[in-house]
């Protein structure tokens, strides 16, 4: 997933922001010194196994917040933030790429499944 550094974050927030470890971040960017991040800089975050499941991703718009993401794909905001690990105060980011749960990746849509014939 992708998230645009905010102004005042640091790799330690961001880290703790998204349940994973500065040196996970660092190694999945090529950061070789974390004082070196800056307010726009697009940085990719480690994703837990648990968000490449059943879903698609999305990235959020300025000005959207979790009900308004949730409303414009027909989901809940509570399945939004289980399926994102996203903790109170359950704040999401424009940049951020997050995942919709039950919806089908852009790449499947026409992977139907044949009729069984019976």
């Amino acid at each position: 997933m992708t998230y645009i550094v905010q102004p005042g974050d640091s790799l330690y927030l961001i880290a703790l922001k998204f349940h994973t470890t500065v040196e996970d971040i660092m190694a999945a960017n090529g950061i070789t010194d974390p004082a070196l991040t800056y307010p726009g800089q697009v940085i990719n975050i480690p994703v837990a196994a648990i968000m490449h499941g059943n879903g698609s991703e999305y990235i959020v718009q300025p000005g959207e917040n979790l009900d308004m993401a949730a409303k414009k794909h027909g989901v809940r905001a509570r399945d939004l933030i289980r399926s994102n690990n996203i903790k109170a105060p359950y704040i999401i980011y424009p940049g951020q790429t997050i995942l919709v749960p039950g919806k089908q990746h852009p790449s499947a849509k026409n992977e139907q499944a044949a009729p069984l014939g019976i």
